[in-house]
């Protein structure tokens, strides 16, 4: 038992065997690139595989250097001990590795030094991916790398477009998690291996003899993703149709596809985008007044994203409301008989002053 955009597809294996990973064509030109790595199967197989590529083409041109980032949530007693398992594990394989770690104050301040423990306990599924990916982009930004790969595959993708139609998404939550995009400033998030399943992956590593580690974690009910992979899909499988992995990533294909109408459709209306910046969106509402809600609300949904807003925690309410800020007559003085602030997930806060709609972040 093992312990526990466009994109082309740049390919130097040539063994059946081998893992394929689908990268940019100037992929190999980066000087550096970093590498996720908690230890489980999916990232193990992402750094094995990039390690074979990266020794064919070593032979006859330079290659990155590649760089290791593990983040510890601490939620088991056993992470800092996982931690180091995975930077020994790497050192053996010539990869350096930069360590994070949660820090919950409240929790570190209360501890007695008697009663001193790793673990810190769980966080929402939201609060703790945003901690993952902000510490996954200070350290590629620190390191210079130019590329971040992470080990998403065909599974993980099938579970959150499941999770995102449960909670009443929009059309674009249906793509799903995207192969590409901007990380930081410098640095582009790839996941090369989202059209691989979990199961190849761990044939893979046991075809060539590499361990990994099974979180415990990952067994643990109180994440509703767990509850999807362990129950949900099953159940789905048995009774609905065995093929609903597979339906999910076509609908998020057919989404992603959508999405590219919408960035013509965005193009054609920017002009009443006053400002876009990283959590920062201001419209010009005046402009957008006369176009249908349903089009707002996709207008909305786009230029949220580029703004860098989360999307995950938006439903279809949400977008319904905030456009109502849009679809209604311009203040002409007289008193609104609607909502000019309304708040959302992140915390996100959005008014509409003036004819002008301001959305910020409350974090300071």
């Amino acid at each position: 038992m093992p312990l526990e955009s466009e994109l082309k597809a740049s390919i130097v294996t040539t063994d059946s065997n081998e893992l394929q990973l689908e990268l940019p064509v100037d992929f190999w030109n980066a000087p550096k690139v970093l590498v996720a790595v908690s230890g489980g199967s999916d990232s193990f197989s992402l750094i094995h595989a990039l390690q074979n590529q990266r020794r064919k083409l070593a032979q006859s041109r330079p290659i990155p250097e590649v760089i290791a980032f593990h983040f510890d949530h601490r939620w088991q007693d056993r992470s800092t001990e996982l931690a180091r398992w995975v930077e020994t594990r790497l050192k053996a394989c010539g990869i350096a590795t930069v360590l994070r770690q949660r820090e919950d104050d409240e929790a570190v301040q209360s501890r007695k030094p008697a009663e001193a423990s790793n673990r810190v306990g769980p966080q929402s599924e939201g609060k703790a991916r945003a901690q993952r990916y902000a510490a996954l982009a200070e350290v590629a930004e620190s390191q210079g790398a130019t590329y971040a790969l992470t080990g998403h595959t065909r599974d993980d993708q099938a579970e959150t477009v499941l999770m995102r139609i449960a909670r009443g998404t929009g059309l674009a939550g249906l793509t799903g998690i995207p192969q590409q995009r901007q990380l930081s400033e410098h640095c582009q998030l790839l996941r090369p291996l989202l059209h691989e399943s979990r199961q190849r992956l761990r044939d893979y590593l046991q075809g060539i003899g590499q361990e990994y580690w099974d979180d415990p974690t990952n067994a643990d009910p109180h994440w509703t993703r767990n509850r999807v992979r362990q129950s949900v899909l099953p159940w789905l499988r048995q009774n609905l149709s065995p093929q609903i992995d597979a339906s999910l990533v076509r609908l998020a294909q057919l989404a992603s596809e959508h999405r590219e109408v919408v960035q013509c459709l965005a193009e054609v209306h920017r002009g009443a985008v006053l400002e876009c910046g990283d959590k920062h969106l201001v419209i010009n509402v005046r402009l957008w007044a006369q176009l249908s809600e349903s089009v707002v609300r996709t207008l909305l949904v786009y230029w949220w994203g580029q703004a860098r807003f989360p999307l995950q925690e938006m439903n279809f309410e949400h977008w319904r409301r905030l456009a109502t800020l849009i679809c209604r007559p311009v203040e002409d003085g007289l008193q609104p008989r609607w909502p000019s602030e309304l708040h959302f997930p992140g915390p996100i806060v959005a008014k509409r002053s003036a004819g002008v709609l301001r959305i910020v972040t409350q974090l300071k």
